[in-house]
C-alpha cells in the first residue's frame, strides 16, 4: 500500500494495532505504578513487534522510564528472555508478539514468582493471566472489515481509495486475580479508569 490513507492499490481492510494502545499503556505503567523500568521480550524477526517496541521505548523516553529488553526466536525461548530480565526491572511489558503470546504462561509464571506486574498487549492475554491491558474486540474488527467488504462488492467502492481502519476505542481492563497472584496490593482507583475488571 502507498499510504495507509490512500492504499492506491488493490488492498485495504483493518489493523489489529490501535494507534494509541501502547503509549496509553505506558503511560498508565508510570501514573499508576510508578514503574522506572520495565522489560520486553519479543521476536526481533517480527516487523510488528519491532514496530510496537519502538512506540514503547519512545514513550517511556518522553517519560523518563528506561526499557530493557529481550530477544526469542521460538516460543521455547520466552521463559528464559523473560528471566534474564530479572533484576533489573520492575514490570513487564508483552506487546501483541505472535511467539512470545504463544508463550505467555511462561511469562506470567516469572511475573507471579517474581512478584512483578505483567502488562500486555490485548485483552485475551489479560483474561489468561496479565494483570492489565489496553485492548478491543476482535468481532468488532471483523464486523468492520465486513462492511467494507460490502462496500467494494455491493457498492462498488475502490478499494485503493479506502483508507484502512484501526480498530475501535481502547478498553482498559483489569485482572484483580492476577494482581493478588503478582503481590499487588489492590488499587481501588484502578476500578475507577479500568472500563471492567476481572478476576481470572
Amino acid at each position: 500500500m502507498d499510504t495507509l490513507e490512500a492504499p492506491g492499490g488493490n488492498v485495504t481492510g483493518t489493523m489489529d494495532l490501535h494507534p494509541d494502545a501502547i503509549s496509553q499503556t505506558v503511560e498508565l505503567m508510570s501514573e499508576q505504578f510508578d514503574i522506572e523500568t520495565f522489560g520486553m521480550v519479543y521476536n526481533a524477526g517480527e516487523q510488528n513487534s519491532e514496530y510496537q517496541v519502538s512506540i514503547a521505548q519512545e514513550t517511556a523516553d518522553e517519560l523518563g522510564i528506561s526499557v530493557e529488553t529481550a530477544t526469542v526466536q521460538t516460543s521455547a525461548d520466552v521463559q528464559s528472555a523473560t528471566e534474564s530480565l530479572i533484576g533489573s526491572i520492575d514490570a513487564i511489558y508483552i506487546v501483541t508478539d505472535n511467539e512470545v503470546v504463544s508463550g505467555l504462561d511462561a511469562v506470567i509464571g516469572v511475573a507471579e514468582r517474581e512478584s512483578l506486574p505483567l502488562f500486555v498487549g490485548e485483552l485475551d492475554s489479560v483474561a489468561a493471566g496479565g494483570l492489565a491491558g489496553f485492548g478491543f474486540s476482535y468481532y468488532d474488527i471483523g464486523y468492520k472489515t465486513g462492511e467494507m467488504a460490502a462496500d467494494v462488492l455491493v457498492n462498488g467502492a475502490d478499494p485503493a481509495t479506502l483508507s484502512v481502519e484501526f480498530p475501535p476505542e481502547l478498553e482498559l481492563i483489569f485482572n484483580e486475580g492476577a494482581a493478588e497472584r503478582m503481590g499487588l496490593d489492590w488499587d481501588e482507583e484502578w476500578d475507577s479508569i479500568a472500563d471492567n475488571v476481572i478476576n481470572e
